[in-house]
Formats: structure tokens, C-alpha cells, sequence
């Protein structure tokens, strides 16, 4: 009898386990069939293939660097809606991995995130990191390892930034791009060269209308650059 349980017991485990398998199938293709709808209701070109070399594509961003076994899939590229200064972007779905631990205690995790790049015509912007501050932060801080503090109090308790030029930083988060960022759900904004990111961070995949989303945030992120850093990066493309 106990042999028999066990056998039934074996055979149910098998039953749940192709179960999972077949809905986790079903799920992707879902998942790729919306993506492929949304690529062409922009007018984007869409490649569902796995690049593991997008870390060094975009060595920059700080978000494509974490783990290891990093690939970008699901890409969807083409002019960036709304743009006036000739933008592109990619949006896609990145994932990478993370080991812990040692021995019989190893184990991996798997992260993926959707991501948002807007590609535009400027060249040499310093990078700038902005992103919510969390308690890392805070002792980061107190033991010497400031950020950028601005004159808004609220902003600087809400967001951690950082940059290599802080005058850049400074004059593209002015007064009203702050009370921009501080009435926004603000995802992670990463920006150097000729681009920037934005995600919402590890493990936060994104729908359709997700990404719908961070496109029209985008729009209105560019839309409050300050006109003295448009005009002084407009110089370095003339």
C-alpha cells in the first residue's frame, strides 16, 4: 500500500508539474502575441530573439550590469512617438540572474524587468541616476555617502541622485522638473551619452499598457527639460 501511495502521489507531482509547464507556455506566447500587436499598432519592427550582449551595448546604464546570464528579448524599436527632435527608442524585457550562497545552501534567482531606452540626437550628456532612495541610502548617507541634495527637501528624502557633472544635474532637475518627478509615479531614470532608460526596477515586468505608459511619461519627461540644457546640448549637435 505504501508503495502504491507513493506511486500515485509520484504521478500527481508529474500531472501538476506539465500542467505548470503547459499554462507557462501558454502564458508566453500570450505574452508575445501582445507584444507583437502593440509593435505593430506603433509602427515598430519587433525581435522576439534572446541578446545576451545588450550589457555591453549599453555599458552606461547601471541597470543592465547587475547579475550574470544577462540577455535582452522582446525587442520593439522605431521612431519615439511624439518626439521633435528626431528620438528612437527600444522597448523590450531584460533578464539576469543571481547565485547565492554555496554548496547544498547555492541557489539562483532569476530577474526580469521591461525597460524603456529613448535614443536621442545629443551626444556627451554626463550621466545622471535618479531613482527612489531606500534605507541603503539613508545609512549610505549617514556614514559619508551622500548624494546629490537639492534645495526641495521633499525631493531629496524621495529620490536618490547621482551624477558625473553635478551643474548638468542641477540645471535639468530644476524647480519645475521636480514638482514634475514628486507628482509622477517616477520610475528609475538612467541617462548618459546620447540616451536614457527607464524601468521600474528588478523583478517588475511590464504589460502593454504598461509600456503604453512609460511612453507617454517619457513624452512629458523630455517636454520639462529646461530650456538652457535643450539650447546648450542643441549647440553640441550644430
Amino acid at each position: 500500500m505504501p508503495g502504491a501511495l507513493i506511486c500515485i502521489l509520484f504521478a500527481g507531482f508529474i500531472a501538476v508539474a506539465i500542467g505548470l509547464m503547459v499554462l507557462a507556455h501558454k502564458a508566453a506566447q500570450e505574452r508575445l502575441r501582445a507584444m507583437q500587436a502593440f509593435a505593430a499598432e506603433l509602427g515598430f519592427s519587433f525581435d522576439p530573439a534572446s541578446y545576451g550582449g545588450w550589457d555591453r551595448q549599453w555599458p552606461r546604464f547601471e541597470c543592465f550590469a547587475q547579475g550574470h546570464s544577462r540577455r535582452a528579448f522582446n525587442l520593439l524599436t522605431g521612431p519615439f512617438p511624439g518626439g521633435t527632435r528626431g528620438e528612437t527608442c527600444v522597448l523590450g524585457e531584460y533578464e539576469f540572474k543571481e547565485t547565492h550562497g554555496s554548496g547544498k545552501n547555492r541557489r539562483t534567482v532569476t530577474h526580469q524587468f521591461g525597460f524603456l531606452i529613448v535614443i536621442t540626437r545629443w551626444h556627451g550628456m554626463p550621466d545622471v541616476q535618479l531613482r527612489a532612495e531606500n534605507m541603503l541610502d539613508k545609512v549610505a548617507g549617514f556614514l559619508g555617502f551622500d548624494d546629490i541634495d537639492f534645495e526641495s527637501a521633499e525631493f531629496s528624502r524621495r529620490f536618490h541622485v547621482k551624477s558625473s557633472d553635478k551643474r548638468f544635474a542641477y540645471d535639468l532637475i530644476d524647480p519645475q522638473m521636480m514638482e514634475f518627478l514628486l507628482g509622477q509615479k517616477t520610475p528609475l531614470i538612467d541617462l548618459g551619452d546620447n540616451a536614457f532608460v527607464l524601468s521600474y526596477g528588478r523583478s517588475t515586468r511590464l504589460g502593454v499598457d504598461d509600456y503604453r505608459s512609460l511612453l507617454a511619461w517619457a513624452r512629458e519627461f523630455l517636454g520639462h527639460w529646461p530650456r538652457v540644457v535643450v539650447a546648450r546640448l542643441d549647440e553640441g549637435v550644430r
